[in-house]
């Protein structure tokens, strides 16, 4: 297969400033979902995952926690001890990056243990069935 061929198949599109402009807005929105839903601690996510829904900040869209819900978990599925993603390493000399990207934590809630990556996404997907039915 040749590059227009795959080009052809993949009905790729070119990039405009539009699309940077809406994916930076998404990711800007993501962020501070994050951090509003997830804390900055063990300790916060602990206490989102103790309760049957989490606390669900407001000013948020639905679409907004589904976003959050499909890069954690790209983000989670990360290899970070992978020899192939040594150019992500510098990212972990951050201690508050180091947190909030290893997968390394875990999250104690009653008889469940959850990596700090599965917590984060189990807290997204309660609220996103928290908003879906209320």
């Amino acid at each position: 297969m040749n590059e227009g061929e795959l080009g052809a198949l993949m009905h790729f599109q070119p990039f405009r400033s539009a699309d940077g402009t809406e994916m930076d807005g998404q990711l800007r929105r993501c962020t501070s979902l994050s951090g509003a839903l997830w804390g900055r601690t063990t300790e916060d996510l602990e206490r989102q995952l103790a309760t049957p829904y989490p606390e669900i900040p407001s000013g948020f869209l639905l679409t907004d926690f589904r976003e959050l819900l499909n890069l954690s978990i790209r983000i989670g599925s990360i290899g970070w001890e992978d020899p192939r993603n040594t150019a992500l390493r510098p990212f972990l000399n951050n201690a508050a990056l180091r947190w909030f990207l290893t997968p390394s934590s875990v999250v104690r809630v009653n008889a469940q243990s959850f990596t700090t990556w599965e917590a984060r996404c189990e807290i997204v997907r309660r609220a996103i069935e928290f908003l879906e039915t209320h």
